[in-house]
């Protein structure tokens, strides 16, 4: 802190006029070398203010940012809005369940074939004449004698599908296309 002497007795020298940072000729010199001059401190003040205002007004947008957000994370919260999403979520899980159901491809006009110990049959290989097959269609169930068993070409769009194949294409035309 800085030490201001201006007693005022100009002829004589005191212990304070020799330690003091600042000598004043009179305690009135003393007080205006203290004082700012009023236009410096005007400017001062006025920077203070723009500074504060600045800050508070960043402060307020800051809060203003949060609350927002705040009320935006309420109402997701809110039950009337998950059970919506939660019966949005299960209506398309029902939908695709419904879609891949076998009762979905039975309607199609699709079957499905079981052999005598109930076993979904994909290929003829375990068929001989004279087994009994079981037939469910989207009506009701069938219950069949194999007469014959007659084995088809295979698909060459399927991987396996024919012998050499590996589901390669090259070999299946095209319409238009140059032999």
């Amino acid at each position: 802190m800085p030490v201001i002497c201006g007693i005022g007795h100009e002829d004589d020298v005191t212990i304070a006029d020799l330690v003091a940072d600042y000598r004043a000729a009179t305690p009135t010199a003393a007080v205006v070398a203290v004082l700012p001059e009023r236009r410096e401190a005007m400017r001062s003040l006025e920077q203070e203010r723009a500074h504060l205002l600045r800050t508070a007004t960043l402060r307020i947008g800051a809060a203003r940012h949060r609350l927002a957000a705040r009320r935006e994370q309420l109402a997701m919260l809110h039950p009337a809005r998950l059970l919506a999403q939660r019966l949005q979520w299960l209506g398309q899980r029902r939908q695709l369940l419904q879609a891949l159901s076998p009762q979905h491809l039975l309607a199609r006009g699709f079957s499905l074939l079981t052999d005598g110990q109930g076993r979904l049959l994909r290929s003829v290989d375990r068929i001989r004449p004279g087994d009994r097959l079981s037939a469910e269609l989207a009506d009701g169930r069938l219950t069949l004698e194999v007469r014959n068993v007659q084995r088809g070409e295979p698909d060459p769009l399927q991987p396996g599908g024919s012998p050499g194949s590996g589901g390669d294409l090259s070999g299946l035309e095209r319409p238009g296309a140059p032999p």
